[in-house]
Order: C-alpha cells, then structure tokens, then sequence
C-alpha cells in the first residue's frame, strides 16, 4: 500500500489508487498471499497521440475476496465435501490464511481448503458471528486421547438468557474441549430455531441438523473486570471521504466491527503474528483481577509482541 496515490471506500469494498501498472500488480499479487482471492483485469484507453502513436490507458484490476470469515459456519456443497475426503459438510471456518481452515465440530477433523478448490465450487456461509448467541457450559466430558490442539468433548449447556425461565438442556460434540470448563460462558449458533435455505443445505441430504453448534469461549465477565484500556492500538491508513452516502448506522457498526476485530487479536496469537500492534503512549493502570487467573492471562497481550510507536503517512 505504500505506493498507493490515494484509498477511498466504495459501497462494496475499497478502492486503491496507483501512479503504476506494476505497483497495482504488486499489491494484487500481495493479496494473493494472505487472502484467498481471484481478481480480474480491464483497460480503458484514456488518451492516445496519432502523431508518435503512443496511447495511454488506465488499467484496473477488481479483486474478489472469498465470504468466508473466521467462525462463521458454512455448509460445504456435496461434491465438494467428498473430493475433500467425506469431511462433514457442515463446518466452521477456524481461521483464514491464504486459506480457509475449516473443522468438523463433531469430529474434530481440520481441513485446508485453498482458494482455486474455492472457486471451482463457491460457498457462502450459513450464519456469520454476528449471530452468535451465549450458552452457559453445564457440564464437559473429553472424548478420546488427550490433544494439545483440538480437544473432543461432550459439552452439556444452556442458553444463557434461559437461566431462570426454563430447564432446556443441549448436550453436543465440540472440539473446544481444551478451552472451555464447567461455568464458562460459550458462543455458539443455536441451529434450533433457524430459518435456514433449504438449496444452502443441499450438502447435507440425508443428516440431521444438529440442535448447536459451539464457536468459542466468551471473555465478556473478564473483560467487564479490565479497569484500563488496551495497551496497545493498530495503525490505520487514511482514506478519502467516500462520494456516496454511507447506509444508515454503517458508522456504529463499524466501531463494533472493529471492537469485535481487537477481543479477536486478543484471544488468538497466531493471529497477532500476522499483525503489527504498537504501545500506546499513555501509562497503563493494573487489571482489577486475579493475576493467576488463566483467563484473563488469555485475553492479554505482552509487551514483548508490541512495536514502539510508529507514524504512518
């Protein structure tokens, strides 16, 4: 992006600006990298001078990102299921690199899926994290060999805003059988009560669609205990006021996009490691909580991960 002339968002995603052909390639091949995607390209001609014959065009390159994002759940089509070994249509996207990591919850079977085997058979998700609703772990039961990654277990819960109405109980396979314990709150899709599009499901013919799915641990009780802000921020590049008028509440979604984005970098380290983020300047204040407690030690960020202050232009 540093040789970009300007960045402006569009309503459908955000155009760079480069003085280059080449530097605009650079970027897509860039892109390439770290994202699963597929562009193509045009040429305009803008001006051409008959006397030397010498033409001048403008090139642009329209890149195509993939709509899987990380714990979304997504229902693989049939025929790309069984090419990649009978995996579970139905999965959740773990993480995206340059490709989609996807696991089977009730198996815990992880699948790499790349970008070209995307394309060939494209997919959008079934529910994305926004729907993503609390349940209260009862109780946990690991299932097979003890990992150090991906643990099995037969995790029993409840709605959260269920407590004191009723006595609805789920019991469900999960591979957050490392990670949660017995009074954690858990994120999860309640599939119970979903409308769901019967042509998104056609990977599925023959099986059951389990009552819920579990996503992730839930920080929220730590992070209502953090007296302080982050120690640390990201840098942003400046873009240009947009032409067109924003849809109505896009800018208060935004900010809860990105609040979702930072509890992301703070739970997950690998992703961080793809990520630069810099100290704040301001002296931080203690954490009013244990300092042996594992989970508020999971949501923290150390300071040898920081990089000093840095300007941006």
């Amino acid at each position: 992006h540093q040789q970009s002339i300007n960045i402006k968002d569009a309503p459908d995603g955000i155009d760079f600006y480069y003085g280059h052909r080449s530097h605009a390639q650079k970027f897509v091949d860039f892109l390439q990298t770290v994202v699963p995607c597929r562009y193509k390209t045009a040429k305009e001609l803008v001006s051409q001078d008959a006397n030397n014959n010498s033409y001048n065009y403008k090139y642009t390159f329209s890149v195509e990102v993939v709509p899987v994002c990380k714990d979304d759940l997504v229902c693989l089509p049939s025929k790309l299921a069984r090419q990649c070994g009978g995996i579970c249509p139905l999965a959740l996207c773990l993480r995206v690199t340059n490709q989609i990591i996807l696991v089977d919850t009730s198996t815990g079977r992880v699948m790499d899926l790349r970008a070209d085997v995307f394309w060939r058979d494209p997919f959008r998700p079934l529910r994305s994290s926004k729907s993503l609703i609390e349940f209260v772990v009862l109780d946990i039961e690991p299932v097979g060999p003890p990992q150090t990654r991906l643990q099995l277990a037969e995790v029993t819960v409840a709605r959260y805003s269920d407590l004191g109405k009723n006595d609805t109980q789920y019991t469900v396979p999960s591979h957050l059988g490392n990670v949660l314990k017995v009074g954690d709150i858990a994120l999860g899709y309640d599939l119970s009560h979903a409308n769901l599009n019967d042509a998104d499901l056609d990977g599925l013919r023959g099986q059951d669609l389990p009552d819920l799915i579990l996503v992730k641990k839930s920080y929220r009780e730590i992070r209502k205990k953090r007296n302080k802000p982050r120690p640390w921020t990201l840098k942003q590049l400046s873009k240009e006021v947009p032409d067109f008028t924003p849809r109505r509440g896009a800018e208060e979604m935004e900010t809860v996009e990105m609040e979702r984005f930072l509890e992301d970098l703070e739970e997950d380290p690998e992703l961080r490691r793809t990520i630069n983020l810099y100290k704040t300047k301001a002296r931080q204040p203690a954490m009013d909580s244990n300092p042996h407690d594992e989970d508020a030690e999971a949501i923290e960020v150390g300071l040898e991960e920081l990089l000093e202050e840095l300007t941006l232009t």
